[in-house]
């Protein structure tokens, strides 16, 4: 809980993000173009190459 403050302060940022659609979209783009490799895909990657020699 001792965060819970900051969670909102988030929260009020985004939704007032979210109000300019235009912006909103060239965030999400660039922040989908930036996640790079997906933790769950390295790891089953890893998996099947050390376990299962893939």
């Amino acid at each position: 809980m001792q965060d819970f403050r900051s969670y909102v302060d988030a929260q009020e940022e985004a939704a007032l993000a979210y109000q300019d659609q235009d912006e909103w979209v060239r965030m999400s783009i660039i922040n989908t173009a930036k996640s790079g490799h997906f933790s769950t895909d390295r790891t089953m990657e890893e998996y099947n190459r050390d376990i299962w020699a893939a």
